[in-house]
C-alpha cells in the first residue's frame, strides 16, 4: 500500500516539476526573443515622411524609386533613395544621405560627364 502512495505521489510531483520546467522555460524564450535577438529587418524602425521630392522610376509592377525627406526614429530628416511599394507600407533597400553628404555627392555629379 505505501508503494502505491509513493507512486502516486512520485508521478503527481514528476507532473509539477514537468508544467513548471516548461512554463519557466518558455517564458524565458519568450523574453529572450523581444530583447536578445537582433532586428531582421526594418520592425524596430519608425519613420516619417518629411517630404516627397521625386520619383526617379517606376518598375512594371508599380514599386517606385523615390528620393524622400525622411526622418528614421525622430532623428535629424535625411535624403532619401529607396524602392517603395505602390501602398506606401514596404520598402527596399536603399541609401540615406545627410544634407552635407548629399551636397557632396551633387558637386561630384556635377564634374561628371553623364
Amino acid at each position: 500500500m505505501s508503494t502505491n502512495i509513493r507512486g502516486r505521489c512520485s508521478f503527481f510531483f514528476f507532473i509539477f516539476f514537468l508544467l513548471l520546467f516548461i512554463l519557466f522555460f518558455f517564458f524565458q524564450a519568450e523574453d529572450g526573443i523581444r530583447d536578445r535577438s537582433p532586428s531582421r529587418g526594418l520592425g524596430d524602425v519608425y519613420k516619417r515622411q518629411v517630404q516627397r521630392i521625386a520619383v526617379l522610376s517606376q518598375r512594371p509592377r508599380g514599386w517606385e524609386r523615390q528620393l524622400n525627406l525622411i526622418s528614421w526614429n525622430d532623428g535629424d530628416p535625411k535624403y532619401d533613395i529607396r524602392d517603395w511599394s505602390p501602398d506606401g507600407t514596404r520598402m527596399g533597400k536603399g541609401i540615406s544621405l545627410s544634407h552635407d553628404e548629399l551636397a557632396i555627392l551633387k558637386g561630384i555629379l556635377e564634374d561628371m560627364e553623364l
